[in-house]
């Protein structure tokens, strides 16, 4: 596929998914790093999301994982990264725009996807697609600036009590994004009716030690993306044997046993 043709596919499949996304869902901010975080925590509730969304927003989702096999397939024929950026200065939809440029940042650059052959992108990127979507119509909101990240985070009770944000902030670890998404737009149940799963995302590494060994959890090619349940005024609830250890500290000043690293 030229690159020609790459942006006017995008200009298709990538306005339309996320005109439709903004239709379904009153969500008032979006991440352009939205499938970058999907593809680091994708698990059996994004698999049966096409079970649940309609039939349209799984023609765009295809569209979707065609463009990212697209990209895969020419990064393996030797296209550079900046002759990939550079096909896109036509395209006006900024919100495509960024999403793309993510998109072929990640399958260029990002360890996770770097080496994936197009079957394997088509694939990947249609399922978190779709599971994107159907949080999205159950009314997901994503927060990319730092002042919606510590209004979102505000209410997470800490040990030390103070916010999250700035305890994390303590060590040198900055948070990227923030997605809360009702349970309801997952489709294998998670906690209870009415609760939301706050998923974040970790923009930098640890600068100091942390308790616990957690600088060793924090540390690698792919950081870890927590996610944590909020029931209520229950913010987090405590789950001694699944809570990502980071959040699980943070919350009780413990160290976490579920996991040996």
């Amino acid at each position: 596929m030229s690159l020609h043709s790459m942006r006017n596919r995008l200009i298709c499949s990538l306005a339309s998914l996320l005109f439709l996304l903004a239709c379904d869902s009153p969500s008032e901010s979006r991440s352009t790093a939205e499938p970058e975080r999907a593809a680091k925590s994708s698990s059996a509730r994004d698999q049966q999301a096409d079970d649940d969304v309609d039939d349209t927003l799984k023609r765009a989702c295809r569209e979707y994982g065609s463009l990212a096999a697209a990209i895969a397939s020419d990064r393996d024929r030797g296209v550079p990264f900046k002759a990939q950026l550079k096909a896109l200065s036509g395209v006006e939809d900024e919100d495509a725009k960024a999403r793309t440029q993510s998109l072929i940042d990640m399958l260029y650059n990002q360890p996770y996807a770097n080496q994936m052959s197009p079957e394997g992108a088509a694939s990947m990127f249609f399922i978190t697609c779709l599971a994107d979507a159907k949080r999205s119509q159950a009314g997901a909101q994503t927060f990319t600036e730092r002042v919606e990240i510590e209004t979102a985070l505000r209410d997470f009770t800490t040990f030390k009590k103070k916010p999250l944000v700035a305890l994390l902030g303590q060590y040198g670890i900055r948070i990227k994004s923030v997605e809360a998404a009702p349970v309801e737009g997952f489709s294998i149940p998670i906690g209870q009716p009415g609760d939301v799963l706050y998923i974040i995302e970790l923009g930098s590494k640890p600068t100091k030690k942390l308790p616990c060994k957690l600088k060793a959890w924090v540390t690698g090619d792919v950081l870890p993306v927590p996610e944590v349940l909020r029931h209520g005024d229950t913010f987090p609830v405590i789950e001694p044997d699944s809570m990502d250890p980071l959040l699980y500290w943070a919350a009780t000043g413990k160290c976490s046993d579920a996991f040996d690293f």
